[in-house]
């Protein structure tokens, strides 16, 4: 299931606009509980195209870790979290296939430990969705069912603690806990709270489905959700596998992204107030990103749904590098859908560049990565640099049994020519 669309009432009347702009938003912001609804605001909040900033870079491979996996593991697992801290910097990960969360420590290059979730009795957990590290011993996991269950464990798998998200969205929908690939959820220390993406049970075809907040920021002190927040861009249009949602945090700000759209969305951190609209284009994806249309969602047409996805390009992760005050955007570059020989190319074979910004959203550079060499789902940055997997079943160069993570750094070239 897809993360939200959400009605976001604002008129882009074409691409070619002024350096600074202002739209007016109308939109529903404010916590939720219980019978509390979200009260609809107008914010009139100023929307910047980035500039091209006048340093050149070039990717550099700086390191490479090999980490091998034994047969109780595997190297390419969807959900993952990086977590670094001034004693350990460990990578941890979820494998579906034996219901088991690995962490691999990145200095020793081995296997920290490994813990199997239990399938049934008490301490009972269905699939992980998501997860979020507050340190090795304490461990959220968002689980597929049943719907909102948000738990806290340590290192052996036991549970420390139980909730259950109860709170109801603006329109009494009903909805479930959800993350998109490459979300990062965040903990707040200062109330007690951890974001985390949401979505509705609603087809996506109907209105309906765009009229909800896609973000809820669930507070563990008091049980209840304290805000609803986040809007997708494009009002009534349907996109389906480009509605999917990314954000980070970066000084006193939370951005947040889609795939379908270019455009970063800056909120206060602590009040989710939105305040900026930046919009950051990839010279790959030209203007806007088509939506997919009501009618091959409705039919269930898995081949169109395929091909729309392949040939349109889209904005996947962003990561934030506060050592070096920089910002990476993954861009999946539109691309043909059948190959040479007229067969559909595989989701392994997607193209993708990395856009370089700098903490102004300046772009400096875009460089391309080389097809077929990456999986994106595991992305993380430290004080090196941007580290990505390398383990994509089309790489002959990798072992299918070593987790293979290549580390780059941007490197000043030249000023760019004016």
């Amino acid at each position: 299931m897809s993360t939200i669309l959400i009605w976001l009432a604002f008129y882009l009347s074409n691409l070619i606009m002024p350096r600074y702009f202002v739209i007016t938003i109308i939109f529903s912001v404010a916590c939720s509980s219980g019978g509390n609804k979200i009260q609809n605001e107008i914010f009139t909040v100023p929307t910047e195209i980035a500039s091209k900033s006048g340093l050149n870079y070039n990717l550099k491979i700086i390191d490479t870790l090999f980490i091998p996996v034994d047969s109780t593991t595997r190297a390419v697992n969807h959900v993952n979290f990086h977590y670094s801290s001034d004693k350990d910097e460990l990578l941890f990960d979820y494998n579906p296939a034996n219901h088991s969360i690995q962490a691999y420590n990145l200095h020793s290059k081995t296997k920290e430990y490994h813990v199997y979730l239990q399938k049934t009795g008490p301490e009972k957990l269905e699939e992980v969705i998501g997860m979020y590290v507050h340190s090795p011993d304490s461990i959220f996991l968002i689980t597929e069912s049943p719907k909102r269950r948000i738990v806290l464990i340590d290192k052996q798998g036991t549970i420390f603690k139980d909730w259950l998200v109860k709170d109801a969205l603006a329109n009494n929908e009903d909805y479930d806990l959800y993350f998109s690939d490459n979300f990062v959820p965040t903990y707040n220390s200062k109330i007690n709270s951890l974001v985390i993406g949401i979505a509705p049970y609603i087809e996506p075809w109907k209105p309906a489905y765009y009229e909800q907040p896609f973000l809820v920021e669930y507070d563990f002190s008091k049980e209840r959700v304290v805000q609803q927040y986040g809007y997708f861009p494009y009002p009534g249009e349907i996109y389906f596998f480009q509605e999917e949602l990314g954000r980070f945090k970066y000084d006193n700000k939370e951005v947040v992204h889609f795939y379908g759209s270019d455009m970063y969305f800056i909120h206060d951190y602590q009040t989710k107030k939105l305040e900026k609209i930046v919009k950051v284009p990839s010279k790959y994806i030209k203007g806007r990103i088509p939506a997919i249309g009501k009618q091959i969602l409705k039919d269930e047409d898995m081949t169109a749904q395929s091909k729309y996805f392949l040939e349109t390009g889209s904005y996947m992760a962003t990561r934030y590098d506060p050592y070096s005050k920089m910002m990476y955007r993954l861009v999946k570059k539109p691309m043909d859908y059948l190959n040479l020989d007229g067969i559909r190319k595989s989701y392994n074979e997607i193209e993708y560049s990395l856009m370089l910004l700098n903490n102004n959203f300046e772009i400096i550079d875009e460089i391309d990565l080389e097809a077929g060499h990456f999986n994106t789902k595991m992305i993380f940055l430290n004080e090196k640099g941007l580290w990505i997997s390398a383990n994509n079943p089309l790489n002959s160069s990798i072992d299918e049994d070593i987790l293979t993570l290549i580390c780059f750094k941007p490197i000043i070239t030249q000023p760019l020519a004016l």
